[in-house]
């Protein structure tokens, strides 16, 4: 019996939630308050007086971000109390990241392709609002399956953070403001949710992890009203955008260039992955690692990420986007000779493999920027959409055919340091095979335009070799 009041009372709550969310916008409507005017592409120069403030709005719309990044992080650490709880096995309880984490990006494709064609406000309004009921539903959950769906319901509603790209591209026209922007969204979501870990699994310990889970949903549903009242309209779309849209998208799958960059992001994804899924299993189920040992281990490998990112930018200034991506996959290989270490020689060392793990946060900074930012560079119209494709083999490729398979071989292994070890360390080998023979061989013509242009600027190239490195490339475009 108390079982069935538990559940009952659980689901109430959660249809509570989403009352309060429909009951908000119903009143926020009939008082008028539909938000603040769209603008039109003029308008995006952000010139003259009373032009919307593009880092405003930029920092607005990172808060999708960063919940969804809190809402993952938080309770990672206390995913063994969340096991006994609930009466699941490990292998649901990883699931449940990775469930996550595969609805993200297949629901980010439908997402990405909304919002390019009806605009940016409306789909963030509408995937903010059930974030925060996904999220009460995980809060409540009286089983198992319950806070799987939850989960999923997350996955879901977190796809909408492939827009994000769309508004950087809506509001930085430039490239090198679109690079800066990238880095500094890219920096914000993991500087904000940085002590998520820790205190998450404090919190878990002290009070219990459906607590951790309510202390969420005030700052959610802040950041829906926030983007209700505020967020501006930052694409109008053309009336014969199908027209070209889709001849763009053709062109981009079309592309191997691109899409190796894709997959070996997906590769080089994978150990931060199985480390989200299977690392708090491994520790503090096999080698006797303390629940608030393991949430400083996943706070200090978030600022280890976040360190890289910011050296990664340093570095881009100095030798550009093309020079920082060989940088970053030449380095991506120092973490494998410490995986080989942990997983052959030191399988019962706690310290080698999370050494390995350390690494690995603070050396994929590099790759990672600078593949996504030239895989962006020569697109036109498709950023949410191309960012929701990337999304979707990165976080659909990377769990379900890398990571799940990874995480079925650590989990009926005899040595699971091992098989965890050695099965990052091919996962990053695979990575820097597929950048290398699929981009790095023979770069693009567009990225070694721009490339010559930061070398001009910075005085490293001479004007002659940089003209005769954009009359080269400009007969190929008009061909395109």
């Amino acid at each position: 019996p108390g079982s069935v009041w538990s559940g009952a009372i659980s689901k109430l709550c959660v249809i509570g939630v989403a009352v309060a969310l429909l009951a908000g916008g119903f009143i926020l409507r009939s008082w008028g308050l539909r938000g603040i005017r769209s603008f039109s592409d003029k308008a995006l120069g952000f010139e003259g007086e009373g032009a919307p403030d593009r880092w405003s709005i930029l920092l607005m719309v990172v808060l999708l971000s960063v919940w969804v990044t809190v809402g993952t992080d938080q309770y990672v650490a206390s995913m063994p109390r969340i096991e006994a709880d609930l009466g699941a096995t490990g292998a649901a309880m990883g699931c449940s990241v990775l469930v996550n984490f595969a609805a993200r990006a297949l629901s980010g494709i439908f997402i990405g392709a909304l919002a390019d064609h009806i605009g940016r406000r409306k789909t963030l309004v509408f995937f903010s609002g059930l974030l925060a009921l996904a999220t009460a539903g995980c809060c409540w959950a009286p089983d198992i399956n319950w806070f799987l769906f939850g989960r999923f319901l997350q996955g879901v509603a977190e796809g909408g953070t492939v827009i994000v790209a769309g508004v950087i591209r809506d509001l930085f026209p430039q490239a090198e403001e679109r690079a800066t922007a990238f880095a500094v969204f890219s920096s914000l979501i993991m500087v904000v949710p940085l002590a998520s870990p820790s205190v998450g699994g404090l919190l878990g310990e002290w009070l219990g992890w459906r607590f951790v889970f309510i202390l969420l949903l005030p700052g959610m549903f802040f950041s829906w009203v926030q983007m209700y009242l505020y967020l501006p309209e930052t694409l109008v779309p053309s009336p014969n955008i199908s027209s070209s849209y889709w001849g763009e998208v053709r062109r981009l799958i079309g592309n191997y260039q691109p899409m190796s960059l894709v997959i070996s992001l997906a590769f080089i994804a994978a150990p931060g992955t199985m480390m989200t899924s299977n690392m708090p299993v491994i520790l503090e189920g096999q080698m006797g690692v303390t629940t608030m040992q393991m949430a400083l281990i996943l706070g200090v490998s978030t600022v280890l990420f976040v360190i890289g990112f910011m050296v990664s930018d340093g570095l881009c200034q100095l030798c550009g986007i093309l020079g920082l991506f060989r940088m970053g996959v030449a380095a991506a290989l120092l973490p494998v000779v410490l995986y080989l270490v942990s997983g052959l020689a030191l399988p019962l060392s706690v310290w080698m493999l999370v050494c390995s793990q350390f690494l690995y946060q603070f050396i994929a900074g590099p790759f990672l920027m600078a593949a996504d930012v030239l895989y962006m560079q020569p697109l036109e119209d498709i950023y949410s959409l191309a960012e929701a494709f990337k999304t979707l083999l990165m976080l659909g490729m990377s769990p379900l055919l890398v990571s799940l398979p990874g995480t079925a071989l650590v989990s009926n292994s005899d040595q699971p340091v091992r098989s965890y070890a050695l099965f990052s360390a091919a996962c990053i080998v695979v990575a820097v095979f597929i950048a290398w023979a699929g981009y790095l061989s023979h770069p693009p013509e567009d990225a070694l335009k721009g490339q010559a242009e930061f070398q001009a600027m910075k005085g490293l190239q001479p004007a002659a070799e940089l003209l005769e490195t954009q009359q080269a490339v400009e007969p190929m475009e008009k061909k395109d």
